[in-house]
């Protein structure tokens, strides 16, 4: 789309976290700091991730869905609900955006420079983020709602292919991005996502139908470089 990235073209956000981890990022928040950030390239002209168009996509399915659900009832009653995923959660008012995970959870840690002590950013409001990441889940759940999605068990035969299918635009950037939806060579299909400290991936490889899930509990500048290199380090040691 080219729209600006309201997560990673500016700080904004994340300063409000850092200094009040339980603030609540309204959606007219989001569109006042988008219009003040220039826009990437014209629409259809190029590709690059952007958390806003998913971030604006879950608006329009509040907007459209017929019963009228919350976002978070949506992805409740249609995905986590019939697909057995108990230990997934959407953050919502009703859980306080998640900013108190539900259960035990493993800590989240912020690397913020060398000598100083990561920062504990476990407990967040993740309003910020609805639609483009934010959740809380396992590798359990990660990993199976890997294989039920890409395998075709969830969508219409031709929405699958339409959400594996790289467009022409990412090729030209050098990386194979679908609706959603990346693809590597060596681990098949899936998606990572990074939100304050924690970063995770899953992958559904489909010649041997494998399904693979990681999750890292700190983020800093290397956090992105490690999870697939580890996942295909299993998947050999696992033949």
């Amino acid at each position: 789309s080219g729209l600006p990235d309201h997560n990673n073209d500016s700080t904004e956000f994340a300063v409000a976290r850092a200094t009040r981890p339980d603030t609540t990022i309204t959606p007219q928040q989001v569109f006042d700091l988008v219009r003040r950030l220039p826009a990437h390239f014209a629409p259809g002209a190029a590709w690059s991730y952007n958390d806003t168009g998913f971030y604006i996509l879950r608006l329009v399915v509040e907007k459209r869905n017929a019963p009228g659900w919350t976002f978070g009832q949506f992805v409740q009653n249609r995905l986590l609900t019939p697909w057995a995923l108990a230990d997934t959660f959407v953050p919502g008012p009703e859980n306080g955006y998640l900013y108190r995970i539900p259960g035990v959870s493993a800590h989240g840690y912020v690397v913020i420079g060398s000598g100083i002590a990561p920062l504990d950013m476990t407990e967040v409001n993740q309003s910020w983020d609805l639609g483009c990441g934010g959740m809380v889940s396992t590798v359990g759940d990660l990993a199976r709602w890997a294989r039920v999605l890409y395998s075709g068990q969830v969508l219409s035969a031709r929405s699958t292919v339409e959400m594996k299918t790289a467009t022409m635009q990412s090729r030209a950037r050098g990386t194979a991005y679908g609706l959603g939806t990346g693809y590597e060579p060596r681990l098949g299909f899936g998606h990572g996502g990074m939100t304050n400290g924690y970063f995770c991936e899953m992958q559904y490889e489909p010649v041997h139908q494998t399904a693979s899930a990681a999750f890292i509990t700190t983020t800093a500048d290397f956090t992105m470089e490690m999870t697939k290199p580890l996942m295909v380090a299993a998947k050999r040691a696992l033949g």
